[in-house]
């Protein structure tokens, strides 16, 4: 089509129409178009139906149908205008786009305010609205109802044209509604509102109201889906602006477009200031540069991203955790969401504790080898001096030098077995037998202790528990502890153990002085050693610390006549026992 053809249609198509140019201007304008909006050549969309006419409402609504039809390539694009002042009027308009080499659109307007739309010619344009749209006369009687609001309502146009709107929607559900519409049509202005209508309709609407001395034209269209996007977009703005977190949206390009308070404290600019930047602008190419990239990866991979990032502050730096999410608008990747969280104290306190943690290990290496190895040696020299000393003193001094001595061994491996458990070097929890633990670490204390009488009251049963190696260590101080910390010139030590479907129950009994009631919780303190007790300090705290590990139990009960028995209960090993083994 040439521009000449268009400038035909539009002499010919008995509206008022203009033919417009590849940037939306007016090319051309047929009698009926000027007559009723006054155009030159050139101009504007927005200015002709704007500046020419006067006040209106509308003009960016014809502007933007130009606009999907000239730039975006929407075949047909409709709008609606209203030209207030001494007489009301209002346009239905109508944008098509032609294939021409020289013209893009044609745009009509239609003056529904004439009550033409009796006319089959008008009849046809308003049947092309492509929003719902309904007339009534000043008696309220519906005078046109087009496709859209049959399909919306379900009522089609030969029930309800001739009748009162108010008959065929006689429910309390509109009650609001008629007396916006009457309110309208009482003052005779136009009036724009959006609205819930409950069962049987359950939509939002918005509604446009154009009344004049005949009735009332009405415009409408369904926004539940608006208005559902809009309240859960509140409801996520309030979640963003209440989190602790910085909370950010951005665009495609990095620019931001939501910003809690917390974004605005940790970049130390206001909300209104981060908007539209980029983290270039707000932090230097170089933070900004590397946050960038990280958005991009998630962009361009659609996927969510999380990273630790330093930025530099006055004080030295802030360390976040920051994830970037994309999100999307109407099916279409719109940018990221970002979730930064300041770890900066985390870091720091995770630093510290590595650093300990090699303090320990480095401790831990000293107690395993150097002082035990020492201690060893030490030993082995006592009872080689033993057979030198003849006379009963100095025997006695080397027996004493030698228990101490054993008693430094003996704690270096309960503080060995400690810095294990502190530093999380213990093995994954397996099936270890129980009966050959406790015969094993009852020869040991036998050999350790030969005055003291230690036995085993039954049958051990033949089970396994949830443990490790350092089960060993378990009961090796409490077999310790049972002989060192007894009062009695013949220490006696009895270990009994049970076994149920899901538990085992092992008891180490003494003769000793036993333990008051207000310190059998205290006595498994750090710093707890008994009563009066040359004991290591820490052994009985390592047994708790480690029966706990095994998902078990101790606790201290009476023993009759005298002394204490220690209670550690531990779940049994099944077949069918679920454990995770990292």
């Amino acid at each position: 089509m040439t521009e000449t053809a268009a400038r035909t249609l539009a002499e010919h198509v008995g509206l008022a129409a203009a033919v417009l140019d590849a940037d939306g201007h007016i090319a051309y304008a047929n009698p009926a178009f000027e007559e009723h909006f006054p155009a030159t050549a050139g101009a504007d969309v927005r200015t002709v139906f704007g500046d020419a006419v006067g006040q209106t409402a509308g003009v960016d609504r014809v502007g933007d149908a130009v606009e999907q039809v000239v730039d975006d390539g929407v075949d047909q694009a409709d709008a609606e205008l209203t030209v207030t002042g001494d007489a009301p009027s209002v346009y239905h308009l109508q944008v098509t786009a032609v294939d021409a080499a020289d013209a893009a659109a044609i745009i009509e307007a239609c003056n529904v305010t004439e009550r033409l739309e009796n006319t089959p010619r008008v009849g046809t344009i308003l049947g092309r609205i492509s929003e719902s749209f309904y007339a009534v006369d000043d008696e309220w009687r519906v005078t046109y109802w087009n496709e859209q609001m049959a399909s919306r309502t379900g009522v089609p146009a030969a029930d309800i044209v001739g009748q009162s709107v108010w008959d065929v929607f006689d429910t309390d559900a509109i009650t609001e509604l008629r007396a916006r519409y009457e309110a309208a049509m009482d003052a005779g202005e136009s009036t724009t509102f959006t609205t819930y209508l409950p069962d049987p309709l359950d939509y939002w609407v918005e509604v446009r109201l154009y009344p004049d001395e005949h009735g009332m034209s009405v415009f409408s269209r369904d926004v539940t889906t608006d208005v559902e996007r809009e309240r859960e977009l509140e409801r996520y703005e309030t979640i963003v602006e209440n989190a602790n977190d910085a909370v950010m949206i951005k665009d495609c390009e990095g620019r931001y477009r939501l910003a809690n308070d917390a974004v605005a404290d940790y970049t130390g600019r206001d909300t209104e200031a981060v908007f539209g930047k980029t983290d270039q602008e707000l932090f230097g190419p170089e933070v900004g540069d590397r946050v960038r990239e990280r958005e991009r990866i998630a962009l361009e991979e659609e996927r969510r991203v999380t990273y630790e990032e330093r930025i530099p502050t006055d004080d030295g730096e802030v360390v976040f955790e920051t994830t970037r999410i994309p999100f999307y608008e109407g099916g279409e990747l719109a940018g990221t969401i970002g979730i930064c969280r300041d770890v900066t104290d985390q870091v720091a306190y995770e630093a510290r504790l590595e650093a300990r943690s090699e303090q320990l290990e480095l401790l831990n290496r000293i107690l395993r080898h150097d002082i035990r190895n020492d201690m060893t040696v030490v030993l082995a020299v006592l009872d080689l001096l033993s057979e030198h000393v003849a006379d009963d003193e100095g025997a006695d001094l080397v027996e004493e030098v030698g228990e101490r001595a054993q008693h430094v061994v003996d704690l270096t491996a309960t503080l060995r077995d400690l810095m294990t458990v502190v530093l999380d070097e213990t093995e994954h929890l397996q099936p270890v037998p129980v009966a050959g633990v406790l015969e094993d670490e009852l020869a040991d204390v036998d050999a350790a202790f030969p005055r003291a009488i230690t036995r085993i009251d039954g049958d051990l049963p033949d089970v396994a528990v949830r443990a490790n190696e350092m089960l060993h260590s378990v009961f090796r101080n409490l077999l310790k502890n049972a002989v060192q910390h007894n009062d009695q010139d013949l220490p006696e030590v009895v270990v009994s153990a049970t076994a149920t479907d899901d538990t085992v129950t092992v008891r180490v009994a003494d003769n000793g002085p036993g333990i008051p009631d207000d310190r059998k919780t205290k006595v498994f303190g750090r710093d707890e050693k008994g009563l009066e007790s040359s004991g290591t300090g820490v052994g009985l705290f390592l047994v708790d610390r480690l029966v706990d590990e095994f998902d078990g139990s101790v606790h201290v009960e009476d023993n009759d006549p005298s002394g204490a028995i220690f209670v550690v209960e531990l779940p049994r090993w099944t077949a069918d026992l679920a454990f995770d083994p990292m």
